[in-house]
């Protein structure tokens, strides 16, 4: 039996920071790794879903696993439990219901793939992690959005370990010096090392369904998400936990 498992909610208040491809593919180069994975679409737009192949809100989702079935589809690059239009309508009594929920799960690490803002999915998110991931782009008003999740943190879960990624990563503009130089110097979270690039065929291959290692294996999107990968193993001490 693995050791405790890890859930990881992957956050931002603004939309367009890559955080589903994010989830997608960072799941998706970890289970290369034979680190035993499950994707929660907790988004009503049912983003990772689609990003997985799946047509969001055409089969069993989130509100029916949070009501004790069993909807994983392991039909996917990473095992999936899917979103769509229904989990809008989940009633968010307690966080305490997506903590049982996930406590049902046989894996090493889940990842939370939360909505865009601050709604009660996101919170009750926050509140069960045990790390939040906040992936965020070079950009004066990302940044803003990166302190609007960290003072909900404060409120929620003050002690929750929180990564921050650079996501779509251009850095020959001067704004990215500029971010980086704030992001370096703040200490309330770990900034990660690898940095996530623009790249092309990140965005096709969730237009195709597909998770970039399926899609374009050779790509530059393709060897950071494998770098961040074993970033990410070392650093939330997956390789403790992965199974043999």
């Amino acid at each position: 039996m693995n050791l405790k498992m890890l859930t990881i909610a992957i956050a931002s208040q603004k939309g367009g920071v890559g955080k589903t491809c994010t989830c997608v593919n960072l799941g998706s180069g970890l289970q290369q790794q034979k680190i035993k994975v499950v994707l929660v679409d907790m988004d009503a737009q049912g983003s990772a879903t689609y990003a997985l192949g799946l047509v969001p809100g055409k089969q069993p989702g989130f509100d029916r696993w949070l009501e004790g079935e069993d909807v994983i589809r392991t039909d996917t690059a990473v095992p999936l439990i899917p979103g769509g239009t229904d989990t809008a309508y989940v009633e968010w009594d307690s966080p305490e219901i997506l903590r049982k929920a996930i406590s049902k799960l046989d894996c090493d690490l889940v990842l939370l793939d939360c909505p865009p803002s601050l709604v009660p999915a996101t919170v009750a998110a926050l509140v069960v992690a045990d790390r939040v991931l906040v992936p965020v782009l070079a950009d004066p008003l990302v940044l803003v959005g990166l302190a609007q999740v960290l003072d909900t943190l404060k409120d929620v879960n003050p002690d929750v370990p929180v990564d921050v990624l650079r996501s779509r990563y251009k850095p020959a503009l001067n704004m990215t010096a500029e971010a980086d130089s704030v992001l370096v110097s703040d200490n309330r979270f770990n900034l990660l090392r690898i940095s996530i690039p623009e790249n092309v065929a990140i965005a096709e291959s969730a237009g195709h369904g597909q998770s970039i290692f399926e899609y374009a294996s050779k790509s530059k999107g393709a060897s950071a998400f494998k770098a961040l990968a074993g970033e990410v193993i070392k650093e939330w001490g997956l390789n403790k936990r992965g199974r043999k």
